[in-house]
């Protein structure tokens, strides 16, 4: 009867208990050669918190790409947040709304301080973007206050090579991206 089939499948079905956490994973220099994943048609990088970094250089350093650099005048939390989430939400309207052919790559990168983690929750509206358009890719980058504008380029892209990792964090250098980790007893 399906109440045995029940019982039976019950009896299989175990509890995993994790959390979130950062882990060490290292990022490729250069395109790996056996790549399936093509370079981006177009690629729009948005800098929040690194207002000492040219947009127009990043442009012309990397071929296909749009930077711009979000900005807000809120003063407390919640309104910044607002202001930038409004700003993203924009630019991603505007990318879906051209219907550009191939690949897009949106990249927000961000100063990883203490007070700009919360903005680390705008992957979900970049998901949310690749749900709505698989063409559409969306990674969050948190650099540490160690970069250069060489080693920023460098890092947009090569973590543009690694589109299975949405959400990366770089502290003194070592690219981290969060998983699951279980929790044992």
């Amino acid at each position: 009867s399906s109440l045995d089939l029940v019982k039976r499948e019950s009896s299989s079905v175990s509890t995993w208990i994790s959390s979130p956490a950062w882990q060490e994973k290292a990022i490729p220099e250069d395109k790996p050669s056996q790549s399936v994943i093509p370079e981006p048609d177009q690629r729009l990088v948005m800098l929040y918190g690194l207002e000492g970094f040219s947009t127009i250089l990043l442009e012309s350093q990397i071929q296909g790409t749009t930077c711009i650099h979000l900005k807000t005048q809120a003063t407390t939390l919640d309104k910044q947040f607002l202001e930038i989430s409004v700003q993203v939400f924009e630019k991603i309207q505007e990318s879906l709304k051209e219907k550009r052919r191939g690949t897009t790559l949106i990249q927000i990168v961000l100063s990883a301080s203490a007070e700009n983690q919360l903005f680390t929750s705008l992957i979900g509206v970049l998901k949310t973007a690749h749900l709505e358009n698989p063409a559409i890719r969306g990674q969050l980058i948190a650099l540490d206050g160690n970069q250069t504008q060489a080693s920023l380029k460098a890092k947009v892209q090569q973590i543009g090579y690694k589109l299975e990792d949405s959400l990366i964090s770089y502290q003194e250098e070592i690219s981290q991206t969060n998983s699951w980790k279980e929790i044992t007893e």
